[in-house]
């Protein structure tokens, strides 16, 4: 790689570090995704066509920002799997890794910030649930490949499958915390994201039985 390219490189990564912090800050200082492109470029300090340059649209900046923030499941299960080096960890295994991670205070913030990301704080909306899913898909893929790294010898199919269930489970039980707790972060809604997580996770575990 020369010098120009390595320039290159590093500027690429700068303009898109300040779009995403700029975007940021949008919806914080607004309470959602309420700002224009326009916007977006002047508080960045880039060109309209900059940002534009690397996303193709103002939804892929949301899914770059939610994605950012589920990165924190990934990074409590494969933490949890480099704590046990050598170690062969079946799915049944991994499925207890990911509860724990999912339990973990910081992925109720993620989830919480998500919400005011997508627009969904102030209610729900169509476009705000299409993010989320394809958000939360993203993550499972991405979950995918890097647990595969670490879990020996399972069927990376069956680690697809597994986290499937497990991503859209989470999609349902999110829904329903919001629903019960308006997406407060105080010990009453922690407790109740407790128990839905307890309630997936003994679902996935128990499946649902035979057909009479």
């Amino acid at each position: 790689m020369t010098i120009a390219s390595d320039r290159r490189a590093v500027n690429k990564a700068r303009y898109r570090d300040a779009i995403l912090d700029a975007a940021r800050q949008l919806i914080a200082e607004r309470g959602g995704p309420q700002f224009s492109v326009d916007e977006l470029a002047e508080r960045a300090d880039v060109s309209r066509r900059t940002v534009f340059n690397h996303f193709v649209s103002v939804d892929e900046i949301l899914l770059t920002l939610c994605t950012d923030l589920l990165a924190v499941l990934i990074d409590g299960i494969v933490a949890q799997l480099k704590a046990a080096p050598g170690t062969e960890i079946d799915l049944h295994a991994l499925l207890g890794e990911i509860e724990n991670a999912m339990r973990a205070p910081a992925l109720v913030h993620a989830i919480n910030e998500i919400l005011t990301i997508l627009g969904e704080s102030d209610g729900p909306s169509s476009r705000a649930d299409a993010l989320k899913q394809i958000a939360f898909n993203r993550i499972a893929r991405e979950m995918v490949d890097e647990i595969a790294l670490h879990i020996g010898s399972a069927d990376p199919l069956e680690i697809e499958i597994l986290l499937g269930s497990v991503m859209a489970g989470m999609i349902v039980i999110a829904d329903r915390w919001v629903a019960a707790t308006a997406a407060a972060m105080d010990p009453p809604s922690l407790r109740e994201w407790d128990r839905l997580v307890t309630l997936l996770f003994t679902r996935l575990r128990s499946g649902y039985g035979s057909a009479a």
